[in-house]
């Protein structure tokens, strides 16, 4: 069984919650990232993607600088633990309809796993003999 921590990435890029979009886009595009997980505090409260600021900004016609990013993030911020079956991280994904699920031990951002992380493992799977 593979379990969470074994697949998720572990340096984790964040914005505070009382940055702006335009911050957020800046961040995103110098450290070439298609999201940022959103703290307050030093606490995960929320994430952004490249895809909300388009939705949420560009195709509103909305200034960046002017949009508090903890006003546009997604929440719930949906979590999972390090010591997890992968299988339950691909559940969640799946019922919630995301790509990206941040990994949180004792309320603090350790990682981040993705459904492209779980399909290179899934494919190293199924190649081993």
């Amino acid at each position: 069984m593979t379990y969470v921590h074994e697949l998720m990435s572990k340096n984790v890029i964040t914005i505070d919650d009382d940055k702006t979009a335009y911050d957020a886009a800046k961040i995103m595009a110098e450290k070439d990232i298609g999201t940022l997980i959103i703290v307050k505090d030093e606490k995960p409260i929320g994430i952004v993607t490249e895809r909300d600021l388009v939705k949420r900004i560009c195709a509103k016609d909305l200034k960046a600088s002017e949009v508090i990013i903890k006003d546009i993030m997604s929440k719930p911020l949906i979590t999972i633990q390090p010591n997890m079956p992968i299988e339950l991280a691909a559940t969640l994904m799946a019922e919630n309809k995301i790509r990206r699920l941040p990994v949180v031990k004792d309320e603090k951002l350790v990682g981040i796993i993705t459904t492209a992380d779980i399909i290179k493992d899934l494919e190293g799977w199924i190649e081993s003999p």
